[in-house]
């Protein structure tokens, strides 16, 4: 994973953690939560808390359309 925190090992979400503000626009970070078919990939996987994996959703489906 590109986004890399201080304290790997914690259960923090990674997104809170750092306190990024990602935008749809964002399509390298949006690419790392992605399959290669384009699905997102599942919360026991990413490692982000249900706010942010629901975010996450809503953003790429956006830069998808965009």
């Amino acid at each position: 994973m590109l986004i890399k925190t201080d304290c790997e090992d914690s259960q923090a979400c990674p997104l809170c953690t750092l306190n990024l503000d990602i935008k749809h626009t964002d399509v390298l970070i949006l690419s790392q939560f992605l399959r290669k078919d384009g699905c997102l990939l599942p919360r026991r996987i990413t490692g982000l808390c249900n706010k942010q994996q629901l975010r996450l959703k809503y953003l790429v489906a956006m830069s998808q359309k965009a």
